[in-house]
């Protein structure tokens, strides 16, 4: 399946309540001072961030490995394994901010220490909803053809190391997005993504509640008793 994509989004939709749980913050009676600054460190996200993803269809073979045919590249993964039964196809996904949001949180950190942690709140919610779209921009392609998609699953949930982050990058050509990463495979800029998605025609959709989620024991969302319906993550 020869299918790619190399696009950029206009204006994130970064939610208030969505950045509010990253910052863990559980009153319902939140301060004037902090809803200002969070929605002018919403504005100022969409008005610097890139917004580029790209994205590439690959036929897989999921009877040992798991092997990507196009690119002839072999991913060890259990968990992914499991992630992409039932599925025939998938797709890998790199999406990114830009490098100029890295620049703002890191001027921030030395000059406003507060706006700092609310700006990198504000970025890492639109982050999550920029992969959103690509995903929906998936299951809607593939749909028309009877396929359905799984949730995402990036490198560094359950045993697919974050080594493959470079071998990821160089099959999709992240770097005409600007998307790399450094020697300890971690991603830059750092406001960015990448994930499999898998693509099938028997794939069982499971609850999207917590309780079915691979890194729930380990969440310090669901540790705190913050209950979250999430949709985004894996399942």
């Amino acid at each position: 399946m020869n299918v790619h994509a190399n696009k950029r989004v206009g204006p994130l939709n970064i939610d208030h309540n969505e950045v509010l749980r990253y910052l863990r913050y559980k009153s319902s009676d939140i301060d004037k001072y902090t809803m200002d600054m969070i929605t002018e460190c919403i504005k100022e996200v969409k008005s610097i961030s890139s917004g580029n993803y790209i994205y590439k269809l690959f036929d897989i073979d999921i009877e040992y490995n798991i092997y990507l045919y196009e690119c002839d590249t072999e991913i060890v993964s259990e968990n992914l394994k499991q992630h992409l039964s039932n599925c025939d196809k998938c797709a890998i996904i790199g999406a990114t901010l830009g490098i100029d949001i890295d620049n703002k949180i890191r001027y921030y950190s030395k000059t406003n220490l507060t706006k700092a942690i609310i700006f990198d709140a504000c970025a890492t919610t639109a982050i999550e909803s920029l992969a959103d779209f690509v995903s929906s921009s998936i299951e809607d392609m593939v749909s028309k053809k009877n396929y359905k998609t799984t949730s995402r699953f990036s490198p560094g949930y359950g045993d697919l190391s974050l080594d493959y982050q470079s071998k990821i990058l160089r099959v999709i050509e992240g770097n005409t997005i600007g998307l790399t990463c450094n020697d300890n495979n971690i991603l830059i800029p750092r406001k960015s993504i990448t994930a499999f998605i898998g693509i099938g025609k028997k794939i069982l959709k499971k609850s999207t509640s917590c309780n079915n989620c691979n890194l729930s024991k380990d969440c310090m969302y669901t540790k705190d008793g913050d209950i979250y319906e999430c949709t985004k993550k894996v399942r």
